[in-house]
Protein backbone atom coordinates (compact mmCIF):
# COMPACT_ATOMS: atom_id res chain seq x y z
CA UNK A 1 0.00 0.00 0.00
CA UNK A 2 0.99 3.69 0.09
CA UNK A 3 3.19 5.06 2.64
CA UNK A 4 2.19 7.36 4.66
CA UNK A 5 5.28 9.16 4.49
CA UNK A 6 5.81 10.72 1.50
CA UNK A 7 8.81 12.60 2.79
CA UNK A 8 11.37 12.83 5.87
CA UNK A 9 12.62 16.26 6.90
CA UNK A 10 16.31 16.81 7.40
CA UNK A 11 15.74 16.82 11.63
CA UNK A 12 14.05 13.44 11.58
CA UNK A 13 16.69 11.80 8.49
CA UNK A 14 19.77 11.61 11.26
CA UNK A 15 18.27 9.94 14.03
CA UNK A 16 16.10 7.56 11.89
CA UNK A 17 19.78 6.66 9.91
CA UNK A 18 21.29 6.43 13.17
CA UNK A 19 18.43 3.63 14.76
CA UNK A 20 18.27 1.50 11.63
CA UNK A 21 22.15 1.56 12.01
CA UNK A 22 22.03 0.48 15.29
CA UNK A 23 18.80 -2.48 14.66
CA UNK A 24 20.37 -4.04 11.44
CA UNK A 25 24.18 -2.58 11.10
CA UNK A 26 25.87 -1.56 8.45
CA UNK A 27 25.64 -4.18 5.46
CA UNK A 28 27.59 -1.99 2.85
CA UNK A 29 30.95 -3.68 2.60
CA UNK A 30 32.74 -0.77 0.66
CA UNK A 31 31.65 1.67 3.12
CA UNK A 32 32.88 -0.62 6.06
CA UNK A 33 36.68 -1.12 4.47
CA UNK A 34 37.50 2.21 4.07
CA UNK A 35 40.40 3.10 6.25
CA UNK A 36 40.74 6.54 6.10
CA UNK A 37 38.56 9.48 6.31
CA UNK A 38 38.32 13.41 5.90
CA UNK A 39 35.79 15.08 7.27
CA UNK A 40 35.73 18.77 6.60
CA UNK A 41 33.59 21.72 8.37
CA UNK A 42 33.23 19.64 11.55
CA UNK A 43 31.47 22.32 13.49
CA UNK A 44 28.47 21.72 10.94
CA UNK A 45 27.73 18.23 11.75
CA UNK A 46 25.81 17.15 14.75
CA UNK A 47 27.39 14.87 17.27
CA UNK A 48 24.56 12.28 16.37
CA UNK A 49 26.40 12.43 12.91
CA UNK A 50 29.56 11.50 14.33
CA UNK A 51 27.58 8.53 16.01
CA UNK A 52 27.01 6.99 12.51
CA UNK A 53 30.42 7.71 10.89
CA UNK A 54 31.51 5.16 13.66
CA UNK A 55 28.89 3.37 12.88
CA UNK A 56 29.64 3.57 8.62
CA UNK A 57 33.37 3.34 8.98
CA UNK A 58 34.55 0.75 11.71
CA UNK A 59 37.43 0.17 10.39
CA UNK A 60 38.85 3.85 9.83
CA UNK A 61 41.20 6.33 10.82
CA UNK A 62 39.80 10.07 10.90
CA UNK A 63 40.98 13.33 10.31
CA UNK A 64 38.07 16.22 11.37
CA UNK A 65 38.66 19.95 10.69
CA UNK A 66 36.88 22.67 11.48
CA UNK A 67 36.05 25.97 12.89
CA UNK A 68 33.61 26.66 15.83
CA UNK A 69 33.37 30.49 14.97
CA UNK A 70 32.06 29.63 11.00
CA UNK A 71 29.20 27.57 12.48
CA UNK A 72 26.14 28.89 10.09
CA UNK A 73 23.25 27.03 10.95
CA UNK A 74 22.27 28.48 14.11
CA UNK A 75 20.44 25.36 15.77
CA UNK A 76 22.93 22.43 14.23
CA UNK A 77 25.84 21.66 14.45
CA UNK A 78 28.78 21.41 17.94
CA UNK A 79 29.56 24.04 20.06
CA UNK A 80 33.21 22.17 21.15
CA UNK A 81 35.42 19.79 19.75
CA UNK A 82 35.57 17.38 23.15
CA UNK A 83 32.24 15.43 22.47
CA UNK A 84 33.73 14.35 18.94
CA UNK A 85 36.80 12.68 20.72
CA UNK A 86 34.87 11.28 23.71
CA UNK A 87 32.52 9.68 20.94
CA UNK A 88 35.56 7.73 19.09
CA UNK A 89 37.06 6.77 22.18
CA UNK A 90 40.66 6.48 20.57
CA UNK A 91 43.40 6.91 22.86
CA UNK A 92 45.65 7.56 20.20
CA UNK A 93 43.37 10.59 19.16
CA UNK A 94 44.70 14.50 19.27
CA UNK A 95 43.24 17.89 18.92
CA UNK A 96 45.77 20.77 17.06
CA UNK A 97 44.55 24.11 17.66
CA UNK A 98 45.82 26.11 14.44
CA UNK A 99 45.65 29.68 15.82
CA UNK A 100 47.16 32.17 12.71
CA UNK A 101 44.82 33.25 10.09
CA UNK A 102 46.47 34.42 6.52
CA UNK A 103 43.17 34.98 5.08
CA UNK A 104 41.72 38.68 6.35
CA UNK A 105 43.32 41.70 6.97
CA UNK A 106 44.02 42.54 10.54
CA UNK A 107 41.19 45.46 10.01
CA UNK A 108 38.69 42.93 8.97
CA UNK A 109 39.53 40.21 11.77
CA UNK A 110 39.36 42.67 14.18
CA UNK A 111 35.74 43.95 13.14
CA UNK A 112 34.19 40.50 12.91
CA UNK A 113 35.96 39.44 16.46
CA UNK A 114 33.69 41.60 17.96
CA UNK A 115 31.03 39.23 16.92
CA UNK A 116 32.18 36.60 18.87
CA UNK A 117 30.85 35.87 22.64
CA UNK A 118 34.42 35.36 23.34
CA UNK A 119 38.01 36.64 23.26
CA UNK A 120 39.60 34.33 20.40
CA UNK A 121 43.17 32.81 20.54
CA UNK A 122 43.77 34.00 16.53
CA UNK A 123 46.79 35.81 15.74
CA UNK A 124 46.84 38.03 12.28
CA UNK A 125 48.97 37.86 10.02
CA UNK A 126 49.75 42.00 9.69
CA UNK A 127 49.44 42.84 6.17
CA UNK A 128 48.13 46.15 5.39
CA UNK A 129 44.46 46.93 4.98
CA UNK A 130 41.55 49.65 5.72
CA UNK A 131 38.65 49.83 8.04
CA UNK A 132 35.40 48.09 7.39
CA UNK A 133 32.72 50.51 6.24
CA UNK A 134 29.05 50.60 7.31
CA UNK A 135 26.93 52.31 5.09
CA UNK A 136 23.60 53.20 6.47
CA UNK A 137 21.15 54.59 3.88
CA UNK A 138 18.20 54.24 2.63
CA UNK A 139 16.17 52.06 0.74
CA UNK A 140 15.63 54.29 -2.69
CA UNK A 141 19.06 55.57 -2.55
CA UNK A 142 21.06 51.54 -2.11
CA UNK A 143 21.38 50.33 -5.68
CA UNK A 144 23.13 53.50 -6.92
CA UNK A 145 25.34 53.40 -3.76
CA UNK A 146 26.14 49.61 -4.12
CA UNK A 147 27.11 50.46 -7.89
CA UNK A 148 29.17 53.48 -7.04
CA UNK A 149 30.28 51.29 -4.33
CA UNK A 150 31.41 48.34 -6.52
CA UNK A 151 33.15 51.16 -9.24
CA UNK A 152 35.32 51.93 -6.46
CA UNK A 153 36.55 48.77 -5.72
CA UNK A 154 37.06 47.88 -9.46
CA UNK A 155 39.44 50.91 -9.67
CA UNK A 156 41.21 50.03 -6.63
CA UNK A 157 42.09 46.29 -7.89
CA UNK A 158 39.52 44.03 -6.54
CA UNK A 159 39.43 41.51 -9.34
CA UNK A 160 36.99 39.55 -7.03
CA UNK A 161 33.77 41.18 -5.56
CA UNK A 162 30.67 39.59 -3.64
CA UNK A 163 27.04 41.00 -3.01
CA UNK A 164 25.96 38.82 -0.15
CA UNK A 165 22.45 38.89 0.63
CA UNK A 166 20.43 36.83 3.18
CA UNK A 167 18.34 34.70 0.95
CA UNK A 168 17.81 33.93 -2.56
CA UNK A 169 14.76 35.93 -3.17
CA UNK A 170 16.53 39.09 -1.69
CA UNK A 171 19.22 38.10 -4.23
CA UNK A 172 17.41 37.51 -7.26
CA UNK A 173 15.85 41.60 -6.09
CA UNK A 174 19.26 42.85 -6.15
CA UNK A 175 20.07 41.26 -8.92
CA UNK A 176 17.28 42.55 -11.19
CA UNK A 177 17.55 46.01 -9.61
CA UNK A 178 21.12 46.04 -10.27
CA UNK A 179 21.19 45.23 -13.92
CA UNK A 180 24.40 45.40 -14.46
CA UNK A 181 26.08 43.68 -17.52
CA UNK A 182 29.07 42.02 -16.15
CA UNK A 183 27.15 40.55 -12.59
CA UNK A 184 26.41 36.67 -12.06
CA UNK A 185 23.68 35.45 -9.64
CA UNK A 186 24.63 32.53 -8.68
CA UNK A 187 22.56 29.36 -7.05
CA UNK A 188 22.52 26.04 -5.14
CA UNK A 189 22.68 24.33 -9.02
CA UNK A 190 26.21 26.36 -9.96
CA UNK A 191 28.99 24.00 -8.92
CA UNK A 192 31.48 26.91 -9.36
CA UNK A 193 32.96 30.46 -9.12
CA UNK A 194 35.29 31.40 -11.62
CA UNK A 195 36.16 34.88 -10.54
CA UNK A 196 34.59 38.16 -11.28
CA UNK A 197 31.31 40.13 -9.58
CA UNK A 198 29.03 37.98 -8.17
CA UNK A 199 25.99 37.72 -6.38
CA UNK A 200 24.67 34.96 -3.93
CA UNK A 201 23.21 34.10 -0.47
CA UNK A 202 24.48 33.71 2.92
CA UNK A 203 24.13 30.25 2.92
CA UNK A 204 26.67 29.49 0.02
CA UNK A 205 29.09 32.22 1.02
CA UNK A 206 31.14 29.16 2.84
CA UNK A 207 34.41 28.16 1.75
CA UNK A 208 34.90 30.88 -0.67
CA UNK A 209 37.05 34.09 -0.49
CA UNK A 210 36.96 37.39 -2.39
CA UNK A 211 38.68 40.30 -2.49
CA UNK A 212 35.69 42.19 -1.07
CA UNK A 213 32.31 41.69 0.36
CA UNK A 214 29.56 43.76 0.44
CA UNK A 215 26.79 42.28 2.61
CA UNK A 216 23.35 43.81 1.98
CA UNK A 217 21.02 44.13 5.54
CA UNK A 218 17.78 45.89 5.59
CA UNK A 219 14.47 45.68 7.83
CA UNK A 220 13.31 42.30 5.93
CA UNK A 221 16.53 40.14 5.88
CA UNK A 222 18.95 41.40 9.29
CA UNK A 223 20.75 39.35 11.15
CA UNK A 224 20.18 38.81 14.89
CA UNK A 225 21.70 37.13 17.99
CA UNK A 226 21.46 33.60 17.69
CA UNK A 227 23.26 33.76 13.74
CA UNK A 228 26.13 35.72 15.03
CA UNK A 229 28.62 33.19 13.41
CA UNK A 230 26.94 33.37 10.31
CA UNK A 231 27.64 37.05 10.27
CA UNK A 232 30.89 36.54 11.18
CA UNK A 233 31.10 33.69 8.47
CA UNK A 234 30.40 36.25 6.00
CA UNK A 235 32.74 38.73 7.32
CA UNK A 236 35.48 36.57 7.18
CA UNK A 237 35.28 36.04 3.63
CA UNK A 238 36.43 39.38 2.49
CA UNK A 239 39.94 39.31 1.81
CA UNK A 240 40.92 43.25 1.93
CA UNK A 241 37.55 44.85 1.63
CA UNK A 242 34.26 44.70 3.84
CA UNK A 243 31.56 46.97 3.25
CA UNK A 244 27.83 46.69 4.99
CA UNK A 245 25.23 48.57 3.40
CA UNK A 246 22.36 48.91 6.12
CA UNK A 247 19.35 50.07 5.20
CA UNK A 248 16.87 51.58 8.39
CA UNK A 249 17.66 50.90 11.70
CA UNK A 250 21.56 50.04 12.82
CA UNK A 251 21.10 45.56 12.38
CA UNK A 252 21.68 44.56 15.95
CA UNK A 253 24.57 42.61 15.53
CA UNK A 254 26.42 45.86 14.65
CA UNK A 255 25.37 47.65 17.78
CA UNK A 256 27.29 45.80 19.65
CA UNK A 257 30.51 46.48 17.71
CA UNK A 258 33.20 49.05 19.08
CA UNK A 259 32.91 52.16 16.93
CA UNK A 260 37.01 52.01 16.60
CA UNK A 261 36.76 49.21 14.49
CA UNK A 262 34.62 50.36 11.29
CA UNK A 263 33.72 53.57 9.69
CA UNK A 264 29.89 54.76 10.10
CA UNK A 265 29.04 56.48 6.31
CA UNK A 266 25.11 58.20 5.95
CA UNK A 267 23.46 58.38 2.92
CA UNK A 268 19.87 59.11 4.12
Amino acid sequence: GKSLVDKIYYEDFIPLVYLKLRLWGNKDRELSAIKYVLIDEAQDYSLLHYEIFKLLFPQRYFTVLGDINQSIHPYQGIKEYKGIKDIFESKESIMIELEKSYRSTPQIMGFAAELLPYEQKISIINRPGILPEVIMTVEENKYKLIRKTISDLEDKGAESIALVGKTAASCQKLYSELALPDLRLLSGDDDKYTGGKVILPSYLVKGLEFDAVILIIDQDNSYNDDERYLFYTLCTRALNYLKIFNCGHISPLISQIDKSKYVCKYFI
